[in-house]
């Protein structure tokens, strides 16, 4: 029952997203919320969301931190797209989030052997926006499952260059490019 609430709060906050200064304080409200009721353990998830919930939600963190929402959210997208893409990438969010030399943030131990519970308290005193917009945004993806999240299996904040891929665009530091498959 609890799932269902959340969701609806979730969906309002995205229904109300950027309507007037009144819906934006009301958005804050339901995330605060919705990283509350995360942080003391009462979000009834199953263990298969919960653990794509955690994955998603460190790779946005870590990745994304200091982007604005819509640069979370075109992370966040990579990673969906890659669990849709098929090989050469792995089919499921955690999957996608570990697999070897992806993300740099998980050669670092703690930050890969650590639950997000554990990264939000650390970090929540100094970028807890950061934190409440990486779990709003992985909640909305793993209960969800949007079916558009563009073309997007890449992205950087420098000037790599990854074989066989076209550039989509940039959104903040990141340069977002899209996989041309083996061809």
């Amino acid at each position: 029952m609890q799932k269902v609430v959340l969701l609806i709060l979730l969906l309002g906050a995205s229904a109300f997203a950027g309507a007037s200064s009144f819906n934006g304080k009301w958005n804050d409200h339901l995330a605060e919320y919705a990283l509350k009721s995360y942080l003391n353990g009462s979000l009834n998830l199953t263990p298969q969301e919960k653990k794509d919930v955690e994955c998603l939600a460190k790779v946005v963190f870590f990745e994304a931190r200091g982007e604005s929402y819509a640069g979370k959210i075109m992370v966040a997208n990579v990673v969906l797209n890659r669990t849709r893409f098929g090989k050469p990438f792995p089919n499921t969010i955690c999957k996608v989030v570990y697999q070897p030399h992806q993300f740099s943030w998980t050669r670092e131990k703690w930050k890969r052997n650590t639950d997000f519970k554990s990264v939000a308290l650390r970090f929540i005193k100094r970028e807890r926006k950061a934190i409440r917009d990486s779990l709003e945004i992985a909640l909305k993806y793993v209960i969800l499952r949007p079916a558009d999240t563009g073309i997007a299996t890449h992205f950087s904040s420098k000037n790599d260059k990854f074989g066989r891929t076209l550039f989509v665009k940039q959104v903040g530091n990141h340069k977002f490019y899209q996989y041309l498959g083996n061809i």
